[in-house]
Formats: C-alpha cells, structure tokens, sequence
C-alpha cells in the first residue's frame, strides 16, 4: 500500500515538473521535461513492482523518493529566487483561490443531476468550447 502512495507522489511531483513550464516559464529549464519523463518512469516501475517489494526495499525507495521531491522543490524554489522580480509571472494567494473556487463551481455544476456519462460529455463540451476559442 505505501508503495502506491509513494508511486503516486513521484508521479504527482513530475508532472508538476513538467507543468511548470507552462504556468512559469521563467524558472523552467529545456531539461526539465527529460527529468519528469525519468520520474515517471520511475513511478509506473514503483507502481507495477509494488506488490514485490519487501521492507527494506520500500524504506530504501521511500528515503529515494523523498530525496527526490525535496530535490526538486528546492530547485525550483532557488529558480524562482534568482529570478529577478520584473520577469516573474504575476502570481497572488488571492488569484489562486479565485481560480480554486471557479474550479470547484466548475466541477460541483458537472455532476448535478446527470449521470457520469453526461458529466463526462459537459466536461467534452466545455473543453472543446474554450479549444475553438
């Protein structure tokens, strides 16, 4: 079981890797998509090998993992510091709850009075609206 969360938190991780390119560009490097595909990876091996792994393994991997998520937030943090503040991207606590609770209007609005297939066909809808825009 520990071995999926911790598969899960590699993945998560990586993808907010990868997906820091596209909200903060200045503190992205070209490296950094190769670096989250090798956590990926990472995470899918985690995941299929779970079931294999004994104690000392999973400590091993758990210790790994957790050098690797600090790794990374310490990174980006020291690449967010050196950037100097006329070239970062405008970010505030109060925009990104503004932007959390149109997202949970968003997603409650979906699931009232429809079945999940006709949630997953909004959210289609949607998508395919803000796309043609």
């Amino acid at each position: 079981m520990l071995a999926y969360v911790l598969a899960i938190a590699i993945a998560v991780g990586s993808l907010a890797f990868y997906l820091i390119a596209f909200f903060l560009p200045e503190v992205h490097r070209r490296q950094d998509f190769i670096w989250s595909g090798v956590g990926l990876f990472y995470a899918l091996v985690l995941w299929f090998c779970a079931g294999r792994m004994t104690g000392a393994v999973l400590l091993g991997q758990i210790a790994s993992g957790t050098l690797v998520l600090w790794l990374g937030w310490q990174t980006l943090s020291l690449r967010w510091a050196l950037t100097p503040p006329s070239v970062r991207t405008p970010t505030s606590w109060g925009q990104v709850q503004q932007r959390w609770a149109t997202l949970q209007k968003q997603l409650t609005g979906y699931g009232k009075g429809r079945s999940v297939l006709g949630a997953i066909a909004a959210v289609g809808t949607d998508l395919q609206g803000a796309w043609t825009q």
